[in-house]
């Protein structure tokens, strides 16, 4: 039972690291007003542009 405790223990130190040495990259999806909008990942802004009236 402390091994599988220690072992998930190890895993997620393991993730962490992975995580700092190839962080997420962000990115902008620029959505037109007559467009249908993509699917975005939390790490993408998306930005609907519309027509001025």
């Amino acid at each position: 039972m402390r091994l599988g405790k220690e072992i998930e223990r190890l895993r997620q130190r393991v993730h962490n690291l992975s995580i700092e040495k190839d962080p997420p990259t962000l990115r902008m999806v620029i959505v037109k007003d007559n467009e249908t909008p993509q699917e975005v990942s939390a790490w993408d802004l998306r930005v609907t542009v519309e027509k001025k009236k």
